[in-house]
């Protein structure tokens, strides 16, 4: 989100480094650390259909517009409508995360400053986690709004390019420029190093006709029928646009192949993230309402295809228990389904 990204660049130059607790009922939780769990994991977490990864902030009492005030929780659901916290997860201070499940372990990637990345077995407790870094290109401010998917024995991350000092996602002074989504890959499967890779995935210009974009950030990868095509989803603003490709490591271009953008969110949220259920795409978005922030659902026939019946609100603030007019933003979402039987205890 475009605030989030501003503070996180002035604060550390790989672009990721938001971490610190929350106020009220979103509050509280471990800062992590980066050695394993030594507790063993002798009862997993009961399974459910899908899994969503948030971050919130009391807006009572915390500045929620600094990162540093935003927490990560977990939550389940076994129809993707009705959500629930799962509490055996302690939260962990971060913001705008992002989850896969790589080496049969629940990798959270996220905004923080002692740690970026944190790895959990099927109790949800942290076996490990540490802090990326990015080499092997010209991202020398880092990334931001990171979006995690399994390429074979790798783990890829799609990101915006981050330019320390100032907001990556849009121009400065609101001159005309050309914004970039690249993505960057583990090596031999270790999650603290990640190589760039050439070239860009997607492309825009932003302060131009006839679109007039003014912010273009939050990428998200969704992988559609098993692997065998891929859409990407950026926002602007309020607004998700999607792109599509059928390999990770190409240029993700406008459905319908005429150039104009395809909007699934029209002002309706931003920072989505998707996933294919069946022969349908499940869209969740942040949106902001009367000044707070709720994840709201819409169901796409077929990712490129706007909703047909809008977005509802699936989480809000009585997700911790009280009411959804808590002073409480909810916002970022990540979901998956829920590991399978595999996952590591």
């Amino acid at each position: 989100m475009i605030y989030l990204r501003a503070m996180i660049l002035m604060m550390v130059s790989i672009g990721l480094s938001a971490c610190g607790g929350g106020g009220g009922g979103a509050s509280g939780g471990s800062s992590g650390s980066s050695a394993g769990n030594t507790s063993p994991c002798t009862t997993p977490i009961a399974s459910h259909s899908y899994l969503m990864a948030f971050h919130a902030c009391d807006t009572s009492t915390t500045d929620c517009g600094n990162p540093q005030n935003h927490m990560i929780y977990l939550a389940s659901s076994d129809d993707g409508a009705n959500w629930t916290l799962i509490p055996e997860f302690t939260p962990r201070s971060g913001s705008v995360p992002d989850v896969a499940v790589f080496q049969d372990y629940l990798y959270i990637y996220h905004a923080g400053q002692s740690e970026n990345w944190v790895k959990l077995n099927a109790c949800l407790g942290v076996v490990d986690s540490g802090n990326a870094s990015l080499s092997g290109g010209s991202d020398k401010a880092g990334f931001v709004d990171p979006s995690l998917i399994v390429n074979g024995s790798e783990l890829e991350l799609f990101y915006l390019p981050g330019i320390a000092g100032q907001d990556p996602a849009q121009c400065s002074g609101g001159a005309a420029c050309t914004k970039e989504i690249h993505s960057a890959t583990t090596s031999g499967g270790n999650p603290n190093a990640l190589t760039q890779k050439p070239g860009y995935r997607v492309q825009q210009t932003l302060n131009t006709p006839p679109d007039h974009l003014v912010s273009f950030s939050d990428p998200d990868i969704v992988s559609l029928d098993n692997g065998s095509r891929f859409l990407l989803y950026v926002s602007a603003g309020q607004s998700v646009l999607a792109y599509q490709a059928t390999s990770l490591d190409t240029v993700f271009t406008t459905p319908g192949g005429g150039g104009s953008l395809v909007m699934l969110s029209n002002n309706s949220g931003g920072v989505a993230s998707g996933l294919q259920v069946g022969s349908e795409v499940w869209l969740y978005v942040t949106t902001n309402q009367s000044g707070k922030e709720v994840i709201r659902r819409g169901v796409s026939s077929d990712g490129i295809t706007p909703p047909v019946n809008g977005f509802t609100t699936v989480v809000d603030a009585s997700i911790f228990g009280g009411s959804a007019s808590d002073p409480i933003n909810v916002s970022s979402p990540s979901v998956i389904s829920w590991p399978a039987s595999s996952w590591k205890q």
